[in-house]
């Protein structure tokens, strides 16, 4: 397999990027910056699925893009992973992936280990942040274990969702700081979560399966910092146990932190709403 970088942009037609037979996936390792980049009007649509990305062909040891592993810059609509399609995008010296930029959202991340091995047991960090939102109306992970994402091990913050822009984001589902079983720590070094100064996003709902494990992070598990952080629906997770919810799985700092930030819903009155904060 061809070790390579892919720029997507310009209106093109719509493109796969490995796939989900037997030997369709790409190594996209060792490269000078990003791992897959797509950008400029028009790149939506596109597919990156069941590849290796900033890892060797083993699956198992970092061999870094320089940047980030994927970055998806102010275009909207594309697929990083999917139902039996993931990507185990780990060992990035950047984020392992990047939402970024005006005209940017609307994304799916679903299915990938990010931050992991290709077995989702070892830690093989992307030196920032699992996933960095910037934009807005993105979808991370989804309602059952296809889609889960599991991000942990990496060297910051699990996921991070940055601005004001970066609003109506969806994570659900995730192993955040938990490995592929959600019975052993992985921990992400900083939050499992943190959103800074961005509005009305939600970490898990009500609905069956929507709950993230949210657990053996260096910090909080959820973090919301800044006035802005604000209408942030929290519902149906587990944080700081394991994903039976019977043992701990603490986060070093404790569960939920909110520095500054009002107006948000932790819980709420209707079955499945509730949190399960325990063990940190």
């Amino acid at each position: 397999t061809e070790i390579y970088t892919l720029s997507l942009h310009d209106a093109l037609p719509i493109y796969t990027i490995g796939g989900t037979n037997t030997g369709a996936g790409n190594v996209i390792s060792g490269n000078q910056q990003n791992g897959v980049l797509i950008t400029v009007a028009g790149a939506t649509g596109n597919l990156v699925q069941g590849n290796f990305i900033g890892v060797d062909a083993t699956g198992t040891n970092a061999l870094p893009n320089t940047y980030d592993g994927v970055t998806i810059d102010g275009v909207a609509g594309n697929m990083v992973g999917g139902t039996n399609g993931g990507n185990v995008i780990s060992g990035n010296v950047g984020n392992g992936v990047l939402l970024v930029d005006s005209g940017g959202g609307t994304n799916v991340v679903q299915g990938n280990l990010i931050g992991t091995d290709y077995r989702g047991k070892k830690g093989v960090a992307n030196g920032q942040a699992g996933i960095y939102v910037a934009v807005p109306g993105n979808t991370i992970g989804g309602l059952n274990a296809a889609v889960r994402n599991v991000i942990s091990g990496n060297t910051q913050n699990g996921i991070f969702i940055y601005g004001t822009t970066a609003s109506n984001n969806l994570i659900e589902g995730n192993y955040i700081g938990a490995d592929i079983t959600g019975e052993a720590a992985l921990g992400n070094s900083y939050a499992g979560i943190a959103i800074s100064n961005a509005p009305a996003n939600s970490i898990g709902t009500a609905a069956a399966g929507a709950g993230n494990v949210i657990s053996a992070n260096g910090n909080s598990g959820v973090t919301l910092g800044g006035i802005a952080a604000t209408a942030t629906i929290i519902q149906g997770n587990y944080i700081g146990t394991d994903a039976a919810g019977v043992n701990a799985l603490g986060n070093v700092i404790g569960g939920i932190y909110l520095y500054g930030s009002g107006t948000n819903t932790i819980g709420g009155a209707v079955a499945g709403a509730g949190n399960l904060i325990s063990g940190n």
